[in-house]
């Protein structure tokens, strides 16, 4: 699978599993090791940890598995914007 896709599904994942640390936020960062290839056509199991809450900021870590063999591995920063989620918008200009 290519590499972007790893990222994207970590991204994914991470940020519906920050919920943990109660604070939703908006991805950081992602740090994403490859550790084997990740097949195609496989089912992939995934686990996440929370790692640290500090103010805005969540930091979690996920795992990816192919077979019971890690693909991948993935840290992620997760930041609340300081008004809240419900202040992040997308503005339109005619």
């Amino acid at each position: 699978m290519h590499g972007g896709i790893v990222a994207a599904i970590f991204d994914q994942f991470l940020g519906m599993a920050q919920e943990l640390g109660g604070q939703p936020g908006m991805t950081g960062y992602l740090h994403t090791r490859f550790h084997a290839r990740t097949p195609l056509n496989t089912e992939l199991a995934l686990e996440a940890s929370l790692v640290k809450v500090e103010r805005r900021k969540t930091i979690m870590r996920g795992e990816m598995f192919a077979d019971g063999v890690m693909t991948a591995s993935c840290e992620g920063l997760f930041v609340q914007p300081s008004g809240g989620m419900g202040s992040v918008g997308v503005q339109v200009k005619a």
